[in-house]
């Protein structure tokens, strides 16, 4: 399978009676308490794509394998990689159909990217695994079924009719159409912005939504709220990370370490920064949110506004270096910029 992991792949060929080379009791030693105490345990958590670590080349040499080219075929397709121990997230819906048609699930490499939150097979959310401390989190997947709105953080406002976003065909439809969209930027090299004449490298596009990512699903700290994808369409509170953390490093945390359900949001607005949406889409996702009992900002502003929120004042100069780096103040629009930035930092 093209999207499969190099894990799932390594433990499907120790199951398959066909190949030799590597058997049950060989993944079992990585999953052993004598074996842990020499490597980190987080490998078996999700370092598909870490493949040049010691693990990984000690079992492509025992498979016989050239790991330059295991690494070139499962390399990622995507640049938005989640943490390792956050690759957790998984379609119950894909993990139901391997079981009953190869007998063994496979993990998706587009599982464990942070610019996805639905499986685009099955549209339906991500569902998403918590405290996992298991090698074989496939069989844990396929136990779990359909976790597909779980949410981190103590519930609030119990008296709330929806605890988040109802699931439907409009929520998969506005999430897939964004997911998509990402995704082509790593297909071209060029793209031309939706809703405007401007030709842009997908390269400075990427970055550029990469920092909008981060801001939307920054951590809340013991110092700092929540990015506004985290807890602007839900009801439960955000989890706090009790870390000290510069804004540069509270960024890089950020969509690398969350769920589906904060993806989906995140997704949302970046639909609207980047004039992805159309305008009946536009309405559409207002009406989803609404009927929610959520708020949906009225314009890119206060979206700006949102994501500075997460901000301290004594970061703001900070956060306009990163807004100027590879041209995102041109990427970006005039009109989110003067959200996100002071008007004396604003240089529109």
């Amino acid at each position: 399978m093209y999207d499969e992991t190099f894990c799932s792949w390594a433990t499907r060929c120790a199951l398959s009676p066909n190949i030799k080379l590597i058997s049950e009791s060989n993944i079992d030693e990585w999953s052993s308490p004598d074996h842990r105490q020499y490597f980190n345990p987080d490998w078996l958590l999700g370092r598909e794509f870490e493949l040049y670590e010691s693990q990984a080349v000690e079992l492509a040499r025992q498979l016989k394998l050239d790991i330059d080219e295991i690494a070139h075929f499962f390399r990622p397709r995507s640049e938005f990689l989640l943490a390792p121990a956050s690759r957790v997230a998984y379609c119950h819906l894909c993990i139901q159909s391997d079981v009953a048609f190869k007998r063994y699930p496979s993990w998706r490499k587009s599982w464990c990217y942070s610019t996805n939150a639905y499986c685009f097979q099955h549209r339906c959310l991500l569902s998403f695994l918590g405290d996992t401390l298991v090698a074989d989190k496939q069989w844990k997947a396929f136990c779990n079924g359909d976790a597909g709105d779980y949410l981190p953080g103590k519930r609030g406002f119990a008296h709330r009719r929806s605890h988040g976003i109802p699931a439907n065909n409009s929520r998969a439809w506005l999430t897939i159409r964004v997911q998509s969209w990402v995704d082509k930027l790593h297909r071209t090299s060029c793209v031309i912005l939706p809703g405007s004449p401007i030709v842009a490298l997908s390269s400075k596009v990427r970055d550029t939504v990469a920092l909008v990512l981060n801001l939307l699903l920054s951590p809340r700290t013991d110092r700092n709220i929540a990015g506004g994808a985290r807890d602007q369409f839900t009801a439960a509170r955000p989890v706090i990370v009790h870390k000290l953390m510069s804004l540069k490093e509270r960024l890089q945390y950020g969509a690398r370490n969350s769920v589906p359900y904060e993806r989906m949001s995140a997704l949302f607005f970046i639909g609207l920064i980047f004039n992805i949406y159309s305008p009946k889409e536009e309405v559409l996702l207002k009406n989803l949110v609404e009927e929610a009992e959520f708020e949906m900002p009225d314009d890119l502003k206060t979206i700006g506004l949102i994501c500075r929120h997460h901000v301290d004042a004594l970061e703001l100069d900070t956060l306009r270096q990163l807004v100027a780096e590879n041209d995102k103040d041109i990427i970006l629009s005039n009109a989110f910029l003067k959200g996100l930035l002071p008007r004396e930092q604003w240089q529109g």
